[in-house]
């Protein structure tokens, strides 16, 4: 299926067969819908699934499998001795099997989903929350929110929040406030998560261009952002950012951020427009760099899944809904990388 008409074809085809199977589970466990929702990916697409060769459906499946319980090196994954259920990973739906997966889904109050932005959010959230950023009296600042939940609800776990977002000309220079994905003020940010004396009191809201972080802005003990540092423009700002970012954060505190991850290319890549997509020499770079500063980078693990999920490609235009782990941005397979940084001390 190296057709592209095909593959739309075969994705819309997917998309009708799975809003019935997702009207139908609409109730049912994360991991019942895994085993449904790959059912209907193997009949929609037999052996062919986008990604995978003839063979690769079971032979190759149970030996990848293996080797990656004796050896997770084979998958470039960096040795592992930290105690946090997330390091620096990619999304895959192992994760969404994880109790954690649902606790936090109820307390954004969604349904959970094969989608990636969602997994996203859980991400950031408990990497957060296991490293004792949620609490009462922290300082956190979220950079290119949009439109996300995550303000409200670390402000309903009593955390004193500074939500930024590019001021309104450049953002609707940009298309996001067309697709609705710009704050212009704190009101757009509140759900209900926070009653509305804590959010009013703990939320306050600036716009900040990502590239010139105002030097007033410090002191904050952990910082994030959900798929923003692609949009700053050029693949070395983005990198540039991370390590920038650093600076608003008190000795010891977390910085994390999820971007764009190119699974099939470690050479080729967009380094430069709207949307820039990372490698993984680009994450081992910035990592070494930020190690021999002294700030320590979480594991990075590259491993990228072994289920069906995890191999369907998701085809432009999106919104067809789950499963939506994967995507073709131009001629490179995507998926959410999160970035867990240190700072030193």
């Amino acid at each position: 299926m190296n057709n592209p008409a095909d593959w739309a074809k075969a994705v819309d085809a997917l998309s009708a067969a799975n809003k019935v199977l997702s009207d139908m589970l609409a109730n049912a466990k994360l991991s019942e819908r895994l085993e449904n929702i790959e059912d209907l990916l193997a009949n929609q697409f037999g052996k062919n699934v986008p990604g995978w060769s003839d063979t690769d459906l079971h032979f190759d499946d149970v030996i990848e499998h293996a080797a990656y319980l004796t050896n997770p090196n084979r998958f470039e994954k960096e040795y592992n001795s930290s105690p946090y259920v997330f390091t620096s990973v990619g999304c895959r739906s192992d994760f969404f099997h994880l109790p954690l997966y649902n606790y936090w889904c109820e307390k954004l109050k969604l349904a959970p989903v094969f989608l990636r932005k969602q997994w996203e959010w859980v991400y950031i959230t408990h990497a957060l929350y296991e490293r004792g950023m949620l609490k009462p009296g922290s300082r956190g600042i979220g950079f290119g929110v949009g439109t996300e939940p995550l303000v409200d609800l670390y402000a309903s776990f009593g955390c004193e929040i500074l939500a930024t977002d590019l001021g309104a000309e450049e953002a609707e220079g940009k298309g996001w406030i067309e697709t609705a994905q710009h704050a212009a003020d704190k009101q757009a940010l509140a759900y209900g998560l926070a009653n509305t004396e804590d959010f009013n009191r703990l939320v306050s809201f600036r716009p900040v261009n990502m590239n010139a972080i105002p030097e007033d802005i410090r002191d904050y003990d952990f910082c994030y952002s959900s798929c923003s540092i692609e949009h700053v423009g050029h693949l070395s700002l983005s990198k540039q950012f991370v390590e920038n970012v650093l600076d608003v954060l008190k000795p010891g505190g977390i910085s994390i951020h999820t971007t764009e991850f190119v699974i099939n290319s470690d050479d080729e890549t967009v380094e430069e427009g709207n949307t820039v997509l990372w490698r993984k020499r680009d994450f081992r770079e910035v990592a070494e760099k930020l190690r021999a500063k002294g700030h320590h980078v979480e594991p990075l693990d590259f491993y990228t899944g072994r289920h069906l999920v995890d191999k369907y490609v998701d085809l432009p235009p999106f919104g067809r809904g789950e499963p939506h782990l994967r995507l073709l941005i131009g001629k490179f397979k995507c998926t959410s990388f999160g970035l867990i940084v240190r700072k030193g001390t």
